[in-house]
């Protein structure tokens, strides 16, 4: 399941899998991971921890690993277990800060909603023109007749 999609240049996420909760820190977290391709094909795997209780999402700087194929990804985030799981959120709490993928992941959702608000925009103009054209097509066809 894609769960973003932005401009060129902007990561699209693929949720492959999702865990069982994992408590750290006086904290419940639903561990999940995603892939995202790379211009080369390959795949980087993040392991992306979400709060229970509204509280930001917590990653890691970087991808936790690079496999060739969509295949080996998906193979790696089935075969993690739940004493790497415990320990990459360790790493990542310990970072202390939103790191720099959830802030893409924010932006590239505003953008995606100011695109579709654009296209949105586009298509209405596109409307009002069609039904003037129409209008004036209508116009012509009962002059043509009388």
């Amino acid at each position: 399941m894609t769960f973003l999609c932005g401009r060129e240049g902007v990561m699209r996420f693929h949720r492959i899998q999702q865990y069982e909760l994992i408590y750290a820190g006086g904290r419940w977290y639903r561990p999940q991971a995603y892939g995202d391709r790379q211009p080369d094909g390959t795949w980087d795997g993040w392991l992306i921890f979400f709060p229970i209780g509204g509280w930001s999402a917590i990653a890691p700087r970087g991808p936790e690993t690079t496999q060739s194929t969509w295949a080996l990804l998906v193979a790696w985030a089935a075969d993690l277990t739940l004493a790497y799981l415990e320990s990459a959120l360790a790493r990542a709490l310990r970072l202390a800060q939103q790191p720099l993928l959830i802030d893409r992941l924010a932006d590239a959702e505003y953008e995606a909603l100011e695109d579709a608000e654009r296209l949105e925009r586009s298509a209405e103009v596109e409307r009002t023109a069609a039904d003037l054209d129409e209008a004036a097509a209508s116009a012509a066809r009962a002059d043509a007749k009388s």
